[in-house]
């Protein structure tokens, strides 16, 4: 990251100057991107800000050829030899440092540890739910059925998208001498509205430990629209250290990211919580290009987005957050929450205004979400 001055600017209203910029000598990675963020502040003070007050800020994606770029270089040791084993829940897979086992029944990948180091506990797993906002409609109200036609969370609850029933699981493991290819087909239903919904990860860990994941998605189409489209995994207590590379440093949705940058973030999972007086979900990020967790000695575990994702990370599951009618409901749990999502639906304004624009809704589909982890 580098940072400059802009020359002092003397352009009057309704008019323009050119500037010349000279980017730093840079040398990058094939898959590296650069932007430039202008921000631009208030010189003097007045009577409504301070000096320094930032009054506006721009950013540009610069083009790759303005940079020197390079290959990724490709270790000599990069080979490694795979072992994988069969258990009576499974499997386990160990690849270089990296190990992990499979679970048969639930379809889940469960304690992947690196050089004895544990990076997640258990999934990823299909999640469809969010612990509804204000503006999905007001949860205290649902039962008593309030405005059930203009609120989508009633809409949801009816759906079952809360209360996802698995009918069907499939776990298949193709190893070769130095990849394997796991495969796990699952049916859920959403029970309230008696419709299914597929979900199918294909994942790929090569020998030197390297772990990769495809998830496709497809909901029947007569169900309602979605409040998200995603996955969740659970992460050990120690992975409290949060980082990303995407839109921040605030929550941000798909329609309400106009004013959160893109850059690289930091803060803690605790930290991150936004304690709304009606508890409810938070912490959303979008245009993820990578997230990481990790330790007090930064140590810990990267999702990288195949481009990108949405992601949030918590103490508390999305249950909690919706049984909670207050904040001293809720007691943060030790371990950690994290999401990745294709896509979460857009906030609007319903809870006092129009509802969420349809090119930021999730209607029934198919979809698609790809990461690795490192």
């Amino acid at each position: 990251m580098a940072t400059e001055q802009l020359p002092a600017l003397k352009v009057g209203p309704q008019s323009k100057a050119e500037i010349r910029l000279d980017y730093p000598a840079l040398v990058l990675p094939a898959e590296a991107e650069v932007h430039v963020t202008f921000r631009f502040r208030q010189a003097k003070a007045t009577a409504w800000c301070a000096a320094g007050h930032e009054v506006a800020w721009n950013q540009h994606a610069v083009p790759a050829k303005a940079f020197l770029r390079q290959r990724a270089a490709r270790q000599a040791n990069d080979i490694g030899v795979l072992d994988v084993a069969t258990t009576a829940q499974g499997w386990t897979i160990a690849a270089g440092s990296l190990s992990f086992s499979v679970d048969r029944d639930r379809g889940l990948l469960t304690d992947v540890v690196r050089g004895n180091r544990a990076l997640i506990t258990e999934g990823p797993q299909l999640n469809l739910w969010r612990a509804g906002t204000d503006n999905d409609g007001l949860k205290l109200f649902t039962e008593v059925g309030w405005g059930p036609a203009a609120r989508a969370l009633n809409r949801w609850l009816e759906a079952g998208y809360d209360r996802l029933e698995l009918t069907a699981n499939r776990v298949t493991v193709k190893p070769t001498r130095d990849a394997a290819e796991i495969v796990i087909d699952q049916r859920w239903l959403a029970p309230g509205a008696k419709r299914p919904l597929t979900h199918r990860q294909v994942w790929r860990v090569t020998g030197e430990g390297r772990l990769a994941a495809k998830c496709e998605f497809r909901i029947d189409p007569k169900l309602p629209e979605l409040p998200r489209v995603g996955v969740s995994l659970v992460l050990p207590s120690a992975l409290e250290q949060l980082e990303w590379y995407g839109r921040g440093p605030w929550e941000n949705y798909s329609d309400r990211k106009r004013s959160a940058i893109l850059g690289r973030w930091q803060t803690t999972v605790t930290n991150d919580y936004v304690p709304y007086i009606l508890p409810q979900e938070h912490g959303n990020k979008t245009d993820v290009r990578w997230i990481r967790l990790s330790d007090a000695q930064g140590r810990g575990v990267t999702f990288a987005g195949a481009p990108s994702f949405e992601a949030s990370a918590s103490h508390f599951t999305g249950a909690d957050l919706f049984a909670a009618k207050h904040t001293t409901d809720l007691r943060p749990r030790p371990e950690v929450y994290l999401n990745l999502d294709h896509a979460q639906r857009g906030l609007g304004t319903c809870s006092c205004g129009p509802d969420t624009l349809p090119q930021y809704r999730l209607e029934p589909g198919a979809y698609s979400l790809a990461f690795a982890i490192t």
